[in-house]
Protein backbone atom coordinates (compact mmCIF):
# COMPACT_ATOMS: atom_id res chain seq x y z
CA UNK A 1 0.00 0.00 0.00
CA UNK A 2 1.35 3.38 -1.02
CA UNK A 3 2.04 5.98 1.69
CA UNK A 4 0.22 9.31 1.64
CA UNK A 5 2.22 12.12 -0.03
CA UNK A 6 3.13 15.50 1.51
CA UNK A 7 2.16 14.71 5.09
CA UNK A 8 4.66 17.25 6.46
CA UNK A 9 3.20 19.94 4.22
CA UNK A 10 -0.28 19.05 5.46
CA UNK A 11 0.96 19.34 9.06
CA UNK A 12 2.36 22.81 8.34
CA UNK A 13 -0.87 23.90 6.66
CA UNK A 14 -2.83 22.59 9.65
CA UNK A 15 -0.77 24.91 11.87
CA UNK A 16 -1.48 27.81 9.52
CA UNK A 17 -5.18 26.92 9.73
CA UNK A 18 -4.98 26.94 13.55
CA UNK A 19 -3.44 30.42 13.47
CA UNK A 20 -6.05 31.57 10.94
CA UNK A 21 -8.84 30.19 13.09
CA UNK A 22 -7.53 32.05 16.12
CA UNK A 23 -7.14 35.31 14.18
CA UNK A 24 -10.61 34.94 12.66
CA UNK A 25 -12.24 34.48 16.06
CA UNK A 26 -10.32 37.48 17.44
CA UNK A 27 -11.33 39.59 14.42
CA UNK A 28 -14.96 38.56 14.88
CA UNK A 29 -14.86 39.49 18.56
CA UNK A 30 -13.38 42.87 17.62
CA UNK A 31 -16.21 43.33 15.10
CA UNK A 32 -18.73 42.48 17.82
CA UNK A 33 -17.14 45.13 20.04
CA UNK A 34 -17.67 47.76 17.37
CA UNK A 35 -14.40 47.95 15.46
CA UNK A 36 -15.83 48.17 11.94
CA UNK A 37 -13.50 50.47 10.06
CA UNK A 38 -11.68 50.17 6.77
CA UNK A 39 -8.69 48.53 8.45
CA UNK A 40 -10.92 45.80 9.89
CA UNK A 41 -12.55 45.22 6.50
CA UNK A 42 -9.12 44.91 4.87
CA UNK A 43 -8.01 42.47 7.57
CA UNK A 44 -11.16 40.40 7.00
CA UNK A 45 -10.47 40.26 3.27
CA UNK A 46 -6.97 39.01 4.06
CA UNK A 47 -8.43 36.33 6.33
CA UNK A 48 -10.81 35.25 3.56
CA UNK A 49 -7.93 34.99 1.07
CA UNK A 50 -5.91 32.94 3.56
CA UNK A 51 -8.90 30.68 4.22
CA UNK A 52 -9.21 29.90 0.51
CA UNK A 53 -5.48 29.17 0.26
CA UNK A 54 -5.66 26.75 3.20
CA UNK A 55 -9.04 25.19 2.37
CA UNK A 56 -8.17 24.20 -1.21
CA UNK A 57 -5.38 21.78 -0.15
CA UNK A 58 -7.69 20.45 2.58
CA UNK A 59 -10.27 19.50 -0.06
CA UNK A 60 -7.55 17.72 -2.04
CA UNK A 61 -6.36 15.93 1.13
CA UNK A 62 -9.91 14.78 1.86
CA UNK A 63 -10.20 13.47 -1.69
CA UNK A 64 -6.94 11.53 -1.33
CA UNK A 65 -8.13 10.02 1.96
CA UNK A 66 -11.35 8.66 0.47
CA UNK A 67 -9.80 7.65 -2.87
CA UNK A 68 -10.71 3.98 -2.36
CA UNK A 69 -14.44 4.72 -2.14
CA UNK A 70 -16.54 4.22 -5.24
CA UNK A 71 -18.99 6.79 -6.57
CA UNK A 72 -21.87 4.78 -5.15
CA UNK A 73 -20.23 4.82 -1.69
CA UNK A 74 -19.83 8.59 -1.94
CA UNK A 75 -23.53 8.99 -2.71
CA UNK A 76 -24.33 6.65 0.17
CA UNK A 77 -22.44 9.11 2.42
CA UNK A 78 -25.51 11.36 2.38
CA UNK A 79 -27.22 8.81 4.62
CA UNK A 80 -26.42 9.86 8.20
CA UNK A 81 -25.16 6.45 9.35
CA UNK A 82 -22.82 5.96 6.38
CA UNK A 83 -21.65 9.58 6.47
CA UNK A 84 -20.79 9.21 10.16
CA UNK A 85 -18.74 6.09 9.42
CA UNK A 86 -16.79 7.90 6.71
CA UNK A 87 -16.18 10.96 8.90
CA UNK A 88 -15.06 8.76 11.81
CA UNK A 89 -12.59 6.87 9.64
CA UNK A 90 -11.18 9.87 7.79
CA UNK A 91 -11.37 13.02 9.90
CA UNK A 92 -12.43 12.33 13.45
CA UNK A 93 -10.00 9.57 14.39
CA UNK A 94 -7.07 12.01 14.64
CA UNK A 95 -8.72 15.01 16.25
CA UNK A 96 -9.63 15.28 19.92
CA UNK A 97 -13.30 15.50 20.81
CA UNK A 98 -13.01 19.01 22.28
CA UNK A 99 -11.55 20.32 19.02
CA UNK A 100 -14.40 18.85 16.97
CA UNK A 101 -16.91 20.41 19.39
CA UNK A 102 -15.24 23.83 19.06
CA UNK A 103 -15.28 23.70 15.25
CA UNK A 104 -18.90 22.51 15.16
CA UNK A 105 -19.80 25.23 17.68
CA UNK A 106 -18.25 27.91 15.47
CA UNK A 107 -20.15 26.53 12.49
CA UNK A 108 -23.44 26.53 14.41
CA UNK A 109 -22.79 30.05 15.64
CA UNK A 110 -22.08 31.22 12.07
CA UNK A 111 -25.36 29.72 10.83
CA UNK A 112 -27.30 31.27 13.72
CA UNK A 113 -25.83 34.75 13.29
CA UNK A 114 -26.37 34.62 9.51
CA UNK A 115 -30.01 33.65 10.03
CA UNK A 116 -30.51 36.39 12.61
CA UNK A 117 -28.93 39.02 10.37
CA UNK A 118 -31.05 37.87 7.42
CA UNK A 119 -34.19 38.13 9.53
CA UNK A 120 -33.28 41.59 10.81
CA UNK A 121 -32.28 42.73 7.32
CA UNK A 122 -35.68 41.78 5.90
CA UNK A 123 -37.60 43.21 8.81
CA UNK A 124 -35.70 46.47 9.18
CA UNK A 125 -33.35 48.34 6.97
CA UNK A 126 -29.90 47.10 7.88
CA UNK A 127 -26.99 49.37 7.07
CA UNK A 128 -23.97 48.19 5.14
CA UNK A 129 -21.60 48.36 8.11
CA UNK A 130 -23.68 45.73 9.91
CA UNK A 131 -23.14 43.27 7.07
CA UNK A 132 -19.54 42.82 8.25
CA UNK A 133 -20.80 41.23 11.47
CA UNK A 134 -22.07 37.89 10.08
CA UNK A 135 -19.42 37.74 7.37
CA UNK A 136 -16.56 38.14 9.86
CA UNK A 137 -17.10 34.65 11.32
CA UNK A 138 -17.00 32.81 7.96
CA UNK A 139 -13.20 32.55 7.69
CA UNK A 140 -13.19 30.81 11.08
CA UNK A 141 -15.55 28.16 9.68
CA UNK A 142 -13.27 27.48 6.71
CA UNK A 143 -10.09 27.52 8.82
CA UNK A 144 -11.66 25.13 11.33
CA UNK A 145 -12.77 22.63 8.70
CA UNK A 146 -9.40 22.80 6.95
CA UNK A 147 -7.60 22.30 10.26
CA UNK A 148 -9.58 19.13 11.08
CA UNK A 149 -9.02 17.63 7.63
CA UNK A 150 -5.33 18.51 7.39
CA UNK A 151 -4.56 17.26 10.91
CA UNK A 152 -6.24 13.95 10.11
CA UNK A 153 -4.34 13.69 6.82
CA UNK A 154 -0.98 14.45 8.40
CA UNK A 155 -1.46 11.81 11.13
CA UNK A 156 -2.58 9.03 8.79
CA UNK A 157 -0.09 6.66 7.16
CA UNK A 158 -2.21 5.26 4.30
CA UNK A 159 -5.47 5.92 2.47
CA UNK A 160 -8.66 4.73 4.10
CA UNK A 161 -9.86 1.39 2.79
CA UNK A 162 -13.48 0.35 2.30
CA UNK A 163 -13.00 -2.39 4.91
CA UNK A 164 -11.82 0.17 7.46
CA UNK A 165 -14.93 2.30 6.95
CA UNK A 166 -17.65 -0.30 6.44
CA UNK A 167 -16.19 -3.32 8.23
CA UNK A 168 -17.85 -6.62 7.29
CA UNK A 169 -20.35 -4.87 4.97
CA UNK A 170 -17.51 -3.88 2.61
CA UNK A 171 -17.37 -7.34 1.08
CA UNK A 172 -21.03 -7.22 0.09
Amino acid sequence: MKRLPLRGFARALARVAEIGLTLSVIAHLMTLLGWRGNAMATFEIGLFAGAVLVFAPAVIAQEILVWELSTIDRFRAFKPVIGRKIRNATIFFANPRWLRIVVYGIFGYAVAIAALTSYLGVRNSINLRDILLPISILPAVFYGAAMLILRAYSLREYRVSREEIFGAEARI
